[in-house]
């Protein structure tokens, strides 16, 4: 099987997700993972130190004033379309989000591709990100 893990920005992302891969690879060691996240966050660190592959995007949240909220939608919609061609280039089976503004991308590429996604909700109250994601997915889980 062939995954494609979306995460970022913060421990609180990067760490579930990590938990996720390791377990997978325990059960199911010819499992081929991928994680999705941005160039400039620890993930682009943290992630290859677990010796998994990394991809890295440019996304940006969606706060700020009117300028930062265009500069977020340009940054997304570049990041659509590195995500459909990584998502077809690595031939993913499943794509799993575990929050963060960096999985929207990822998330809606793959639903266009009419791949399988889920997302993981690690918080009590769901993140603006997931809100949104929830009608992309098959499932989300807590």
């Amino acid at each position: 099987m062939r995954i494609l893990i979306a995460t970022g920005g913060t421990g609180g992302h990067i760490y579930p997700a990590l938990a996720l891969a390791d377990e997978l690879m325990s059960a199911y060691p010819d499992t081929k993972i991928l994680f999705i996240g941005n160039n400039d966050r620890m993930e682009a660190v943290e992630i290859p130190k677990h010796n998994y592959d990394f991809f890295g995007i440019d996304a940006k949240g969606f706060n700020g004033n009117s300028g930062d909220k265009i500069k977020s939608i340009q940054l997304m919609s570049k990041s659509f379309f590195l995500c459909r061609k990584k998502i077809k280039e690595f031939k993913a089976d499943l794509v799993i989000g575990f929050g963060g503004y960096v999985t929207v991308p990822v998330i809606v590429a793959a639903s266009t591709l009419g791949i399988p996604s889920i997302i993981h909700e690690q918080n009590s109250i769901a993140g603006m990100a997931n809100r949104f994601l929830s009608k992309f997915v098959k499932k989300v889980v807590c």
